[in-house]
């Protein structure tokens, strides 16, 4: 009984150390969208958006909308060239590098924008439910997936439960299920790279728990607590929504229909703002910019944009920096390129001093000094093999 009283009186306690300061005034960019929709950051300026079947970048700085992949009016799990694939509900994007980590529904998708190809990375296309608690090659998941990765993995929040997928590999192992997670409607995902600390977003209809999870042994803890700004069951909102994002100083976005809460990671106090209209689903922060979308109308989005001040926004941060210098090290590229070359430059190196060697050894065995037959060493012999006798000796 004291287990599970305590996470929720400790919950209590936290909500009194939140502050509401006013609202926040965003930016509404022209484009529309048809939802659902997702977004995260490619540059600190510029965004991936997904449209239900098709992916597009969106400059913040003007709001220019360039297609990248996918169809709005043809839909399938088609993998393939640009051109040709095909996506059936998108639900998250989250990128590393150059790939985008698509969650197609019930599978995990990955984009290459150098090599322009679409790719099934984990999960069976079309196919729901199974649960794997081990590793398995061909897991399946239960849709409506979010995203959080890292330079190695991919976090999978499934409901009431996080799956680790290897990016390369595409295998799945179970990391943590039900316990906070269970509490709520577990609905956004995001991962501190610095603390390798994933936080999950758990919202009912008045307050949102946010439930620190150890991306490595899967052990939960109650971070935090907030009280949503407007009820869950507000008219007009028709779900239970909470989305949270990490920017590259550690901070905590929380973004519910109706505000937004910044959670400082280092002393967990909150401030919140309410914002203008309500219907609000996602958000993304860079070290430049905030984006939320909101749900405007029935399934149709708008981006609204906000600029973080005091930031920059061509300069690549710490976090991104190394987390970019990482995932290079850590990608096949890197081996084929760098690594291997390396190690067979090293490998000739090694043949040619080797056989340098026996070359000079042989050479030196081939040549016998001539030897005297008396054992006094006073006598030597001269060139044409005749004993003399020393005159160094007396």
């Amino acid at each position: 009984m004291t287990k599970q009283v305590l996470p929720w009186f400790i919950g209590a306690c936290m909500l009194v150390a939140t502050q509401v300061v006013g609202e926040k005034n965003f930016t509404i960019l022209p484009e529309t969208y048809s939802g659902p929709v997702a977004v995260d950051f490619l540059t600190t300026s510029t965004v991936v958006v997904s449209e239900r079947t098709s992916l597009s970048l969106v400059d913040l700085n003007d709001g220019a909308k360039t297609k990248l992949v996918g169809s709005l009016t043809t839909g399938g799990y088609v993998d393939g060239d640009k051109g040709k694939a095909r996506f059936t509900l998108i639900n998250d994007v989250v990128i590393q590098g150059s790939y985008i980590y698509i969650a197609d529904f019930s599978c995990i998708r990955i984009y290459d924008m150098l090599r322009e190809q679409v790719a099934t990375l984990a999960g069976i296309c079309g196919r729901m439910e199974g649960d794997s608690d081990s590793a398995s090659m061909f897991p399946t998941f239960r849709g409506q997936l979010k995203l959080a990765a890292s330079a190695r993995d991919l976090y999978v929040l499934d409901q009431d439960k996080i799956s680790r997928v290897d990016k390369e590999t595409g295998a799945v192992w179970l990391l943590s299920v039900s316990q906070f997670l269970a509490d709520g409607d577990a609905t956004s995902i995001a991962l501190d790279k610095y603390s390798k600390t994933l936080f999950v977003a758990v919202a009912t209809t008045e307050i949102i728990h946010i439930v620190a999870i150890d991306a490595i042994s899967g052990l939960q803890t109650l971070y935090q607590t907030v009280l949503r700004t407007a009820s869950g069951d507000e008219k007009g909102i028709t779900a239970i929504v909470a989305s949270l994002d990490v920017d590259p100083q550690g901070k905590i976005y929380v973004l519910e229909p109706h505000g937004l809460h910044e959670i400082d990671e280092a002393t967990t106090a909150v401030t919140s703002w309410s914002l203008k209209n309500y219907g609000y689903h996602e958000i993304a922060v860079s070290s430049a910019y905030l984006v939320i979308t909101q749900e405007y109308y029935s399934r149709m989005y708008r981006l609204q944009v906000l600029e973080r001040l005091n930031a920059t926004k061509h300069l690549a941060q710490p976090a991104q920096a190394t987390e970019a210098l990482i995932t290079t090290f850590e990608s096949k590229a890197f081996y084929i390129a760098v690594i291997f070359p390396s190690i067979l430059f090293l490998l000739v190196i090694i043949v040619v001093i080797g056989a340098t060697w026996r070359i000079l050894k042989s050479r030196k065995e081939g040549y016998e000094r001539p030897v005297s037959d008396v054992t006094s060493d006073k006598y030597f012999l001269n060139e044409e093999g005749n004993r003399y006798e020393s005159k160094y000796w007396m």
